[in-house]
């Protein structure tokens, strides 16, 4: 039923659905969605396939978000990500954490996220954004803090995710010796990273 509302909705209502995306890729995600609804899948396989629909039409004004149950089902565990970053010439870089014993992770670039490499991570997530192409440092800038006109870190949103959620999460990072050097963090529940979200706002 979701599937078949935002299908209509999109079709009847939205004047952009092929603007800056090709109809035959737009469509095939639709149909794509629709195969996914008629079968019974989890949650987050529901919400990829719904993710892969804005990003066919290549229009960053159409932002997808997990459903409000499966936001509030995050909310009563800890698994949310105790750091953040920032991108410099399409390299990552820790730019905040949560527990101040990390502070010394501040300004080292990432070399791995949980043992997998930063171009695996960052094709997936930059995969997962609407974006028309046409600014390359877009997708980027959605994977950090902040913009005029962010209202997520899709890095936050869609890491777990993509990766899946875990009650500690590994960075390894280049010292300046560029030597690689491994450091866990564990993960946080919804009010400390709500209290670290806004001390980053």
């Amino acid at each position: 039923k979701d599937a078949a509302i935002l299908r209509e909705s999109l079709e009847a209502l939205y004047p952009s659905l092929n603007r800056y995306g090709q109809q035959d890729a737009v469509y095939n995600a639709l149909n794509r969605l629709e195969n996914s609804a008629q079968r019974k899948t989890d949650t987050l396989s529901f919400y990829r396939a719904v993710v892969d629909v804005p990003v066919a039409t290549k229009d960053e004004h159409v932002i997808p978000f997990p459903s409000d149950a499966f936001r509030n089902e995050r909310r009563t565990k800890s698994e949310m990500l105790p750091y953040t970053i920032r991108w410099i010439d399409n390299d990552p870089f820790i730019s905040a954490v949560a527990d101040p014993i990390h502070s010394a992770l501040v300004g080292k670039r990432v070399v791995q996220f949980d043992g997998m490499a930063v171009q695996s991570v960052t094709n997936t997530l930059r995969a997962s954004i609407p974006s028309d192409g046409r600014s390359q440092t877009f997708a980027f800038r959605r994977l950090q803090d902040f913009t005029p006109t962010q209202n997520e870190n899709y890095f936050d949103l869609n890491y777990p995710l993509w990766f899946g959620a875990r009650r500690a999460y590994e960075v390894t990072i280049e010292d300046q010796r560029g030597s690689a050097i491994k450091a866990t963090l564990e993960a946080l529940d919804w009010r400390a990273f709500s209290a670290f979200y806004r001390e980053r706002l």
